[in-house]
């Protein structure tokens, strides 16, 4: 405006030939500088295009894009906004700052949408529920461990993103199979008679070498009662017989022999002799 307001003043200095030659000259130069100065406005419908572009890009969501092409589609998009407003931008700004709203537009790079769950997750995720309400008091060891293996394999494919639904299927199969072999656990023995038992006692000499019997008393226990014998030096364990040769090395070490009676029906009785010192 400035460039055009100079060119006109000196247009008419030198139409009213009211100068000088050294004027014409002076007036001359300044016409040709304002001349050179002035730009070509873009007309308003240039800038309907551009203005349109603006309206569209200002309208998309960044969250569907990756964080640099937003921010470059922004930097693009506020630059177009600039010179849309500049009401002496030239047909050169103009486009320039379309094509580059255009190029940023088209550069933009959608984040990658997540993967959809497979369709059979939810039964899987339903089963493991549903097993892991049993409970253990009333299966076997076993069976129940076998249960809780399968249980934690299941949840270790629940929690698998790149799991198909092929390998969930064979987790919920895996899983109804190990609820299929359950074993329920037999109810707790009630004792209703209680046996007749009798002390125990060493037979023979507690002397390094020499042989020991026990004597059980076998008739007065119940009868039919099942006896075990089992001998311990020094409150270890040495041999589950009806006589124990005594060693060189108990020497000095305290023997004591345990019967232990069991029949159906009846609660388990183990008796202890008094201890004798090896000689």
């Amino acid at each position: 405006a400035s460039a055009l307001t100079a060119a006109k003043a000196a247009q008419a200095q030198i139409a009213a030939s009211t100068i000088g030659t050294d004027g014409v000259l002076a007036a001359a130069s300044a016409l040709n500088s304002a001349v050179a100065g002035l730009k070509t406005v873009a007309p308003a419908a240039a800038k309907d295009v551009l203005n349109s572009l603006v309206t569209e890009v200002g309208a998309l969501n960044a969250a569907g894009y990756t964080t640099d092409s937003w921010n470059q589609l922004q930097s693009a998009l506020s630059a177009a906004v600039v010179v849309a407003d500049n009401a002496n931008a030239t047909p050169q700004d103009v486009a320039n700052a379309a094509l580059a709203l255009l190029q940023a537009q088209s550069a933009l790079k959608a984040v990658a949408a997540p993967a959809a769950a497979p369709a059979l997750l939810p039964l899987l995720q339903a089963t493991i529920s549903g097993a892991q309400a049993y409970k253990g008091a009333d299966y076997t060891t076993a069976s129940f461990a076998a249960l809780n293996a399968a249980i934690a394999a299941a949840q270790k494919v629940a929690k698998d993103a790149s799991a198909t639904d092929t390998d969930i299927a064979a987790a919920v199969v895996s899983l109804l199979k190990a609820e299929g072999a359950l074993v329920t656990a037999p109810p707790a023995q009630l004792y209703v008679q209680v046996l007749k038992t009798h002390r125990p006692a060493i037979s023979g000499t507690a002397k390094a070498g020499k042989t020991l019997k026990v004597k059980s008393y076998s008739s007065k226990w119940t009868s039919g009662t099942k006896l075990t014998v089992k001998w311990y030096v020094n409150g270890k364990k040495v041999k589950t017989a009806s006589k124990l040769k005594l060693k060189s090395s108990y020497k000095g070490e305290k023997v004591v022999v345990k019967v232990t009676g069991s029949k159906t029906g009846y609660k388990s009785v183990t008796r202890a002799s008094k201890s004798h010192k090896i000689k």
